[in-house]
């Protein structure tokens, strides 16, 4: 597969619709930087071992549904593979025309096993009810299948991290501000540290981190690592500074140009040698993409830290869970 961003067919509609070998496996893409990551990588993984197109549907960037939440496709950033389209026809798989089309949708969504289906969906309530975030039914969909969800889980993607790991490199040099953090954090024993705040104030059941988590956080990295430097990001950067505070442990805030890009950001915070993440996509990401061999990466206990739920499936194993 190649990379279509540019390509002029990459409006037209679906593989299924137009020809070619296999009917392609279709991502739906949503929210930030770290949620598209991980949609990226499923899409990826299915379609290399399925030997189909890969092709996304970009139509929730463009009808967002609270537009005060909008983000952006940072995604195009890296050198990913596969059609981005916004092709009205990705609309049979969610809206079956007529009435027998609407009922055979209900009754495929709800009686026929995934691996069966046209049309996966995974809901957030899925995730708290299961405790687990991986389901590996979802490995096994046909060519022709559309996938929407989130994905959030190493297993969705273990055969595939070499290739991965090569197209989330970014097309575009660093910014001036992110090259001068990145030469910064290289010449230091850096650690970065990531508190997330924003839209997680309004979803209680995932919960925001405390000092508490972060002050263990610490002291677990100072017996495993020497002189450690602390480079904390954030999307609320006084509220970081005030929380950050209470541990008592000298930090620095990495903050670059205002219209620099989340991807840029992202690849400041992989140019570090270990991490303290949150329970957070986008941190996940950061640590994830990190080439050290003795990388040190600490995790909260409860991804879910405000309904206290673990989900097991989340990090790597070599990972370190600290309570939260």
């Amino acid at each position: 597969m190649t990379n279509n961003d540019s390509d002029p067919r990459a409006a037209r509609a679906p593989s299924e619709a137009v020809g070619g070998p296999r009917p392609a496996i279709v991502v739906r893409l949503q929210d930030g930087l770290g949620n598209q990551l991980f949609q990226y990588a499923l899409g990826q993984s299915l379609a290399a071992r399925l030997g189909t197109a890969l092709e996304f549907d970009l139509s929730w960037y463009e009808n967002p549904v609270d537009p005060a939440q909008k983000r952006s496709l940072a995604l195009r950033e890296f050198a990913v593979r596969g059609t981005f389209s916004s092709a009205d026809s990705y609309a049979r798989y969610w809206l079956r025309p007529g009435m027998t089309g609407r009922l055979r949708w209900q009754i495929e969504q709800r009686l026929l096993p995934i691996p069966m289906r046209r049309f996966v969906e995974q809901k957030p309530s899925d995730f708290l009810r299961r405790g687990k975030m991986f389901d590996p039914a979802v490995l096994r969909v046909r060519p022709g299948t559309y996938l929407s969800g989130w994905w959030i889980s190493p297993l969705y993607f273990a055969s595939a991290e070499v290739a991965l790991r090569r197209d989330l490199a970014l097309r575009s040099v660093p910014t001036a501000a992110a090259q001068r953090w990145c030469d910064a954090i290289r010449a230091r024993n850096a650690v970065a540290v990531h508190v997330r705040r924003g839209d997680y104030l309004k979803h209680p059941e995932i919960g925001t981190l405390d000092a508490a988590y972060y002050a263990r956080a610490f002291r677990a990295i100072r017996e495993r690592v020497t002189d450690p430097s602390f480079f904390v990001f954030s999307d609320d950067v006084p509220a970081a500074r005030a929380l950050l505070r209470e541990t008592a442990t000298p930090f620095e805030v990495v903050e670059l140009e205002p219209e620099a890009s989340p991807a840029q950001d992202l690849m400041v915070m992989a140019a570090c040698r270990h991490f303290v993440i949150a329970n957070s996509t986008f941190s996940w990401w950061g640590a994830w993409l990190a080439q050290g061999p003795a990388r040190i990466v600490i995790a909260p206990e409860f991804w879910y830290a405000g309904a206290r739920v673990r989900m097991p499936d989340v990090y790597p194993p070599e990972w370190i869970e600290v309570p939260c």
